[in-house]
């Protein structure tokens, strides 16, 4: 494993911020409820891409490439679609009674701990960034891509038709019609 670096350090040196959008960032973090590499990435300080490649440096993890992954089929039927849309994990093959899974976060060890009892299996982890990791696991599982906002339009109370009688009533004084 490489000498720990904080994730902004990682960025300076690469080029990717400066120290003054660091020190700026640093500043204006406390503000919000986010871990430190998702606040440089609502920022724009940088991309998914460099905070999971800046992690991936950290904890000595490959990265996966999730254009064209087809995880199989027994290893993704360990893990319910909604256990791994929920905590970010992608379980995509079992082999040699090895789960490998691509996770979004390397220290969420209250999923992977999880995930282990679950199984049963020793796990082997693949990085990848959360967003494309969210759509890859939607894929995998064939669950509904996110909603528009179109879709979730409103409706208003007095629309739907099995709260009606229940307004009436309200205008009525509380007395069912």
């Amino acid at each position: 494993m490489q000498a720990y670096r904080r994730v902004g350090d990682w960025m300076v040196t690469r080029g990717i911020m400066t120290e003054a959008q660091l020190d700026q960032a640093l500043e204006m973090r406390p503000k919000f409820q986010l871990r430190f590499g998702e606040f440089l990435v609502t920022q724009g300080y940088c991309t998914e891409s460099d905070i999971t490649e800046c992690l991936a440096e950290q904890f000595s993890m490959p990265i996966a490439e999730l254009e064209g992954l087809k995880p199989k089929v027994k290893a993704r039927q360990l893990v319910s679609g909604s256990f791994a849309l929920n905590r970010l994990v992608l379980p995509i093959e079992l082999k040699d009674g090895t789960l490998t899974c691509v996770i979004g976060d390397p220290i969420d060890i209250h999923t992977t701990d999880e995930l282990r009892n679950r199984t049963g299996f020793p796990l082997n982890l693949i990085l990848a960034p959360v967003s494309p990791l969210r759509e890859a696991i939607r894929t995998a599982y064939r669950l509904p891509s996110t909603v528009t906002a179109a879709s979730q339009a409103p409706v208003h109370i007095d629309q739907q038709d099995d709260r009606r009688a229940l307004i009436r009533a309200l205008q009525d004084g509380g007395l069912a019609a």
